[in-house]
């Protein structure tokens, strides 16, 4: 569970596939703008690492884990970044002025020398949606989704493109039309999941402000 999760959202969050180098052309894929992680180019680049730990999983897994890694990449600042004249980086201190002798300014035309928060090229959310019977059910829990025929999870994103569609369990294949209905359903939940996200995060950057 642990290693196809890490695959799934390592695919999703910056394009990379079991096989793909990094650099390639499939890292343009991926929801998170990683040209943006570089502080000065051909000087230095930020490392960013996301752990996700799993306290239970009843059900629908990867709709969780994704929605908790988009939510904790949406709310990471990169602070404002300086080049020395040694060539060390460092990060520019509230209020410091830059210093034209001190520092060597060779911004990356996309990159994130000034600071800000992490950009996304687009912003994926996942909807898993089981076949019990006759019944097609969204977002299950763990013992429904023990009963399911099938089980589908489809990730799309703000503008209704779909980035995954992976059969995460049951003992048969989703029919056509099992499929039509649940990539309907994920669009229809992107709606509802994009709107109690940003609530939550305007919420906490407005109570980080008051502290």
């Amino acid at each position: 569970l642990v290693s196809t999760l890490s695959e799934r959202l390592e695919q999703l969050l910056l394009g990379r596939s079991a096989g793909s180098q990094p650099g390639s052309s499939n890292a343009q894929r991926g929801a998170v703008d990683l040209n943006y992680l570089c502080i000065f180019e051909g000087k230095g680049c930020w490392h960013a690492t996301l752990d996700i730990y799993l306290l239970s999983t009843d059900g629908s897994v990867l709709d969780a884990t994704l929605l908790a890694a988009v939510a904790a990449l949406h709310d990471t600042v990169l602070p404002p970044t300086i080049i020395t004249a040694e060539g060390q980086v460092r990060r520019q201190k509230p209020g410091q002025q830059e210093d034209s002798t001190a520092a060597v300014q060779v911004p990356s035309s996309s990159g994130c020398s000034a600071g800000g928060r992490m950009r996304f090229r687009h912003v994926p959310h996942a909807l898993t949606s089981v076949k019990i019977g006759p019944h097609l059910l969204s977002d299950p829990c763990g013992e429904e989704e023990a009963i399911a025929s099938s089980s589908v999870t489809v990730v799309v994103d703000e503008q209704a493109r779909i980035h995954g569609l992976y059969k995460s369990g049951g003992s048969s294949a989703a029919l056509q039309q099992d499929l039509l209905q649940c990539m309907q359903a994920a669009k229809l939940r992107y709606k509802e999941v994009s709107e109690l996200m940003r609530q939550a995060l305007e919420q906490q950057q407005a109570e980080g402000m008051e502290q």
